[in-house]
């Protein structure tokens, strides 16, 4: 998913087995790629500094600028797994982390990402490029690299890591970096490159880490949802559904939790549905000004 400063919500996917780009503004919506024109599938959006949209599939990264196809294709030289795969560089290159490669768009053409020789059989499935200019790739049961001056790091289990899967990379408002591993929660602070494991109170393999804007730290695991306080403790948030598969802020600050059951969001003391929604999976939610979206698997997009 994506969100365009003036408000305008991009969601990829797939229907009826041809990937699907779906565009989301409070006038509407619109889906481009029924015609089969995107591939399979879109598995990750990421716009980049010059305002160009990049949708990534299975096995190829398109441009996409406006109209109702894209306006180029590039053929990947392996498979890419999954969401997150994409970032920008500082060079303004476009790196896309692959089943034991990386390629690299830059000038219209496409290249490899030198690896070190220790990493070249790591399936990469997570790409983040912080805001110092390194770049983060985690892989599937090998750990985290990080590049950074031209040097690749490794961290694992051995150096503290709470997990040597990694399912995600975050970077919040102040610039730190988290990790979430299939065993817990990890931090990088600043310009420290040392974990610092997310462990203390919190339960489950964490899905996913929002900032909030009034500078709170959720973060949503296999086991629930839960708040870090000024001490870097979490505290348990008791949603209602499980299997939460995200955490969003909308206008108001008013946190919501999409899950394989449904939707909630925190009225301030705990989580509750809204009225008017059917229960069923929610895949992803968004906001276009005042209005919240959500892509609903059985109904489609609705409005809430």
């Amino acid at each position: 998913n994506h969100e365009d400063r003036d408000g305008t919500h991009w969601r990829g996917g797939a229907a009826n087995r041809n990937g699907l780009l779906c565009v989301i503004r409070t006038s509407g919506s619109e889906c481009h790629g029924q015609d089969g024109s995107l591939g399979s599938e879109l598995l990750a959006l990421r716009r980049d500094s010059a305002n160009v949209l990049w949708l990534v599939g299975p096995d190829r990264v398109m441009q996409w600028e406006s109209g109702t196809s894209p306006m180029a294709s590039y053929a990947l030289p392996a498979r890419a797994f999954a969401l997150r795969t994409t970032a920008e560089m500082m060079d303004r290159s476009i790196v896309v982390a692959l089943d034991r490669q990386v390629a690299r768009i830059v000038d219209g053409r496409i290249q490899a990402l030198s690896l070190p020789s220790w990493a070249s059989a790591f399936p990469l499935v997570k790409s983040l490029r912080d805001k110092d200019g390194s770049l983060w790739l985690g892989t599937a049961d090998f750990g985290l690299l990080r590049l950074c001056d031209g040097r690749w790091e490794r961290y694992t289990t051995s150096e503290g890591l709470s997990g040597n899967n990694i399912l995600d990379l975050f970077e919040d408002r102040e610039g730190n970096v988290w990790v979430s591993t299939s065993r817990g929660l990890d931090q990088f602070r600043g310009t420290i490159a040392a974990p610092e494991t997310g462990y203390r109170g919190l339960n489950g393999r964490s899905r996913a880490v929002l900032h909030a804007s009034d500078g709170s730290v959720w973060a949503s695991t296999t086991a629930g949802i839960y708040r870090q306080d000024a001490s870097r403790l979490w505290h348990a948030q008791g949603p209602l559904l499980s299997r939460v598969n995200g955490l969003f802020e909308d206008m108001g600050g008013r946190i919501w939790a999409p899950s394989n059951f449904g939707l909630q969001y925190f009225d301030g003391t705990r989580f509750v549905e809204p009225t008017g929604i059917p229960s069923g999976p929610v895949d992803a939610i968004a906001g276009t000004g005042a209005s919240v979206w959500i892509a609903h698997r059985e109904l489609g997009i609705l409005r809430v």
